[in-house]
């Protein structure tokens, strides 16, 4: 059961269940806008005290995972990739597993996932030259104050966690522009920056972020 504290990019899911685990998103974007989505989840075991429950729990999570039906495989098929591959790196508890999905475009990504979780804002990627720019803009405002009709246990929840957890990587190149992200020193990752609440009120508000890169 997951409950929902706010949205991507902005807040956190919460899961209450048995299974423990430390997960990381690496998004890697190439210069024409294709993204590669990477889930790592490791550690992962249960921490119910019966060791019969216990050792059920953690084989139907592993097994799913071979199928790519566990939770992160089963969220990012519902985004609709041209490929998704899940690879169980360690087979013993505690279970060390990655999934990666890849995707023609950051932009229809960013759209299917807001679309998803009942988000209003929008997602665009534009060429001006010799510059590629992805903006994104979220009613954060609206999402806090109503709940959107949604299908109940979506399997894209599992792909909403800490803001922390998530980076982008260029595949080439260097991003020249951010906002709303802070970039490594070699400008070749960006991290969310977390937007205080007064700048986001003082904006009406909404959340505007941006990347910039050479095409």
């Amino acid at each position: 059961m997951k409950a929902r504290l706010g949205i991507i990019g902005l807040a956190v899911m919460a899961a209450a269940g048995c299974l423990q685990k430390e997960t990381g998103h690496t998004l890697y974007l190439s210069p024409d806008g294709m993204v590669s989505w990477l889930v790592l989840e490791k550690d992962v075991y249960s921490d119910t005290t019966d060791r019969a429950a216990r050792s059920q729990e953690e084989q139907e999570y592993i097994v799913s995972a071979a199928r790519d039906a566990h939770g992160i495989g089963r969220g990012l098929l519902r985004l609709d990739p041209t490929d998704l591959r899940t690879r169980i790196i360690r087979n013993e508890r505690p279970f060390v597993v990655t999934t990666e999905a890849r995707y023609r475009s950051v932009e229809r990504l960013g759209r299917d996932l807001m679309a998803r979780l009942g988000l209003d804002g929008d997602v665009t990627l534009l060429g001006e030259g010799p510059v590629m720019t992805l903006r994104v803009r979220l009613d954060v405002a609206a999402a806090l104050a109503s709940e959107k009709e949604r299908e109940p246990d979506d399997p894209v929840d599992a792909l909403v966690d800490d803001l922390d957890r998530y980076r982008i990587v260029l595949t080439e190149g260097r991003f020249t522009n951010a906002r709303g992200f802070t970039l490594s020193a070699d400008g070749t990752q960006a991290m969310f920056a977390k937007t205080p609440w007064e700048a986001i009120e003082a904006n009406g508000g909404i959340v505007e972020l941006t990347l910039s890169w050479p095409r």
